[in-house]
Formats: C-alpha cells, sequence, structure tokens
C-alpha cells in the first residue's frame, strides 16, 4: 500500500487560488481594511470626522448630542441594511 503524504507548507504564507502566496501579515491588514472600509461604515465615518474633527461644523452641541448623532447614524446606516440582507 502506497502512504500519501502531504506537503509541509511554509505557515507564514497564505495560498491564493492561482498558487501564489502572501504573507499573512499582509493579507491580515487587508482583511482589516476592507473590513474598516466596508460600504456599511463609510457614513459613520464621515459623521464621525465631521463631528470630532471638523468642530466648526457642530459648534452649538454638546459631547453628549454629538455621540448620539453618531449612534443615530450608525444605527440607522449599518443595522437596518445588515438586517434586511
Amino acid at each position: 500500500m502506497k502512504s500519501l503524504s502531504l506537503p509541509i507548507k511554509n505557515v507564514t504564507e497564505a495560498p491564493l487560488g492561482n498558487g501564489v502566496s502572501h504573507p499573512l501579515l499582509a493579507k491580515w491588514i487587508a482583511h482589516l481594511v476592507s473590513v474598516i472600509f466596508h460600504p456599511l461604515f463609510i457614513p459613520v465615518i464621515v459623521t464621525w470626522y465631521l463631528l470630532y474633527l471638523q468642530p466648526g461644523l457642530f459648534t452649538g452641541y454638546s459631547v453628549q448630542e454629538k455621540q448620539m448623532i453618531l449612534i443615530r447614524v450608525g444605527y440607522n446606516t449599518i443595522f437596518f441594511p445588515a438586517l434586511t440582507v
């Protein structure tokens, strides 16, 4: 009987379907970037930027009001679309 031997692969690289391997760190970073910049999260990121990094646009708002705006935007642009899909 012939024994089957599996080739040992380098554990620091992740193979792709076309035979090309990329380092696992690069694949992990690419996955993280794709999650952060997913279309569901873009409105929340832009709202956070406008609320906290462009403070002149929301001068009269308290910290609690800014947090509520961010929560509302997140709820309406992440929860509802993710729930319906």
